[in-house]
């Protein structure tokens, strides 16, 4: 993404994967348009190793634990204090962020969303909670993932209002027309990307629920036919 040459991406990530996009906006704002963090482990406070993330780090449990968990629980022992490095750049941040977070985690504190409110620019943070759900929301409620940024009156569109009129006004002003077309699309992409994401899920439910129908018609008529 950073190497490529095309236009802003809106950039996702789950658990560890939120202070990664976190980074990305932070530092690279020419190419991400917006972040969706869902369950992000980004609150140092939140994140201390537990017991037996420290009970792994053992020369003993070393030698027991294959490579795959010994890898994981390293990436969880250095956690906080990386978090601890974003957290003094929260304040940089000039990208929209989305931060979902089901509201039952056991992963991920739920406070994490307060902390958020509490270091991300406001104008810039959506916190949206996700009540009866953990961890895996993006995979048992996708729904509330993909429904609440795709909405045209979604805060991220307002956000973005006053910018694309900046971004489109002042290239024509500099009599760049091709520039403003880039970069009046530039500013929009996480729209247009929410909305095609909405579509596609819409057209997947309904395939879906003709073939609900379509087999409740086929029982119907087998039980007839007894």
């Amino acid at each position: 993404l950073i190497a490529d040459d095309g236009p802003p991406a809106v950039v996702v990530g789950h658990s560890l994967g939120g202070p990664l996009v976190a980074w990305m906006a932070i530092d690279f704002p020419e190419k991400v348009c917006g972040a969706v963090m869902v369950a992000g482990s980004v609150a140092p406070e939140l994140e201390a190793p537990r017991w037996y993330n420290r009970l792994a780090d053992t020369r003993l449990a070393r030698w027991l634990l294959p490579d795959a968990l010994l890898w994981s629980n390293h990436e969880i022992m250095s956690l906080q204090a990386e978090l601890r490095l974003l957290d003094a750049h929260w304040p940089a941040l000039q990208r929209p962020l989305m931060a979902v977070q089901g509201m039952d985690d056991a992963l991920v504190d739920p406070k994490t969303l307060d902390y958020l409110k509490s270091r991300v620019p406001a104008p810039w943070l959506t916190a949206v909670p996700v009540f009866d759900q953990g961890h895996f929301v993006l995979w048992k409620a996708p729904a509330s993932v993909i429904a609440r940024p795709s909405r045209t009156d979604a805060p991220l569109f307002p956000i973005w209002g006053w910018r694309i009129a900046v971004a489109t006004v002042l290239p024509l002003l500099l009599a760049s027309v091709d520039a403003a077309a880039a970069a009046l699309g530039a500013c929009l992409a996480p729209q247009r990307f929410f909305l095609r994401v909405e579509q596609q899920i819409d057209q997947i439910n309904d395939q879906h629920q003709a073939r609900e129908r379509q087999r409740n018609v086929d029982q119907c008529q087998h039980l007839s036919g007894l």
